[in-house]
């Protein structure tokens, strides 16, 4: 189910790549549950994302909001990371916190462009739709 729910967002806004993280019980850091299209040294890096860790995730955890990062190797908020999203071909994303049915947050997906990006508004509609009507399903399956 992880991989249909993160094959439909990379479409919806015609990614390149995604991931889905989980919120540890800590409520602290995200944990790696889902992935399209990384490499394991990719994988390896970022299996857990600490507070702190320059990445969209955390951005977009700390801002409880979807993020836009429109070039992820010149945006100030990222640039300790900005070699290894060189170095991973990754030159933009969309990272959005995920709800469950008592509106608590329990994840981020991360959607990535290997190219430059231009936020069209309608996808990124959908995209908040998909995710307000898909997250509480993925929510109650994770806890079965």
């Amino acid at each position: 189910m992880l991989y249909q729910f993160l094959s439909t967002a990379i479409e919806i806004v015609g990614a390149n790549k995604g991931n889905i993280q989980f919120l540890e019980k800590t409520g602290v850091s995200l944990r790696l549950a889902a992935h399209i299209g990384f490499s394991d040294d990719f994988l390896s890096l970022f299996q857990v994302v600490k507070p702190g860790d320059a990445t969209p995730c955390n951005l977009a955890l700390q801002r409880r909001c979807r993020v836009v990062v429109k070039d992820l190797l010149n945006d100030p908020l990222l640039s300790s990371n900005a070699a290894v999203f060189k170095r991973f071909e990754l030159r933009a994303a969309i990272s959005s916190p995920l709800y469950d049915d008592r509106d608590d947050l329990f994840g981020i997906s991360t959607l990535y462009f290997t190219g430059s990006y231009t936020p069209d508004e309608a996808k990124l509609l959908r995209l908040d739709t998909y995710f307000e009507q898909a997250s509480p399903v993925l929510a109650r399956k994770r806890s079965d």
